[in-house]
């Protein structure tokens, strides 16, 4: 039997620091739908945060390339 992938989230801060940006930049792409990323809880005191799948970088970088 094959082992399930799991797929590397990265939360905003891992994302700015790869992408070169500020946090608030990868939190306004996300809400854009210009990256795709995840929330986690719904908690009205403490959300567990955005998760940004390592994939959905790449796809952003490749579709943002200037050619």
């Amino acid at each position: 039997m094959d082992k399930p992938v799991t797929e590397e989230l990265l939360d905003a801060t891992q994302v700015a620091e790869i992408l070169r940006l500020h946090p608030q930049t990868v939190r306004r792409l996300v809400r854009e739908k210009r990256l795709t990323g995840h929330r986690l809880g719904t908690g009205a005191i403490r959300r567990r945060g955005l998760r940004i799948p390592r994939t959905a970088i790449d796809a952003y970088l490749n579709e943002s390339a200037v050619a």
